[in-house]
């Protein structure tokens, strides 16, 4: 999935999974943000082979680059007031993993009303590892529309597993 535009950024910085043997990102660059072939590469200029993306109608939306990488890495648009978005991922033989590196948090349709759901514990559970906390949902029926999912922590529910626990 790409994000939506409003939520891109100027620079991020993110890590390898140094359990993962092949770690990759993906930048994406829109075509209205100052789009010269270049961005920076932990503040060196860069200049890869870029894949055109194309909107349905025929249209050039943006760019995109992907490599694999290893350690800590920042990546920055190299004008000023361009913005950016990065997608890190990584597999090994039985499993992977994906994120967004980076986004403005911004409210997307702040004028619309979301309903509020809570699941049982039985429907969820919260692993950790690395610094890294993801939330499973389990999913009981299908459903063919697509859902947003935004998690709110509590400062008295924040708690920190075992080393090797699941919540």
């Amino acid at each position: 999935t790409i994000p939506p535009l409003d939520q891109y950024i100027h620079s991020v910085t993110f890590s390898s999974f140094e359990t993962m043997p092949k770690n990759y990102y993906t930048i994406l660059v829109p075509n209205d943000q100052y789009f010269n072939q270049t961005y920076l590469y932990n503040g060196f200029p860069f200049t890869p082979t870029w894949t055109t993306i194309y909107y349905p109608n025929g249209s050039i939306a943006g760019y995109g680059y992907s490599t694999e990488f290893k350690g800590t890495v920042t990546i920055s648009h190299n004008n000023v007031n361009g913005q950016i978005a990065v997608i890190v991922y990584g597999f090994m033989p039985y499993g992977g993993y994906g994120y967004i590196a980076g986004m403005k948090l911004t409210p997307i349709n702040s004028d619309v009303h979301l309903s509020e759901i809570s699941f049982t514990k039985k429907e969820y559970y919260v692993g950790e590892g690395e610094g890294v906390v993801i939330v499973f949902l389990e999913r009981y029926f299908e459903v063919s529309s697509s859902v947003s999912v935004h998690l709110k922590v509590l400062l008295s529910q924040v708690a920190t597993a075992k080393e090797g626990a699941d919540y």
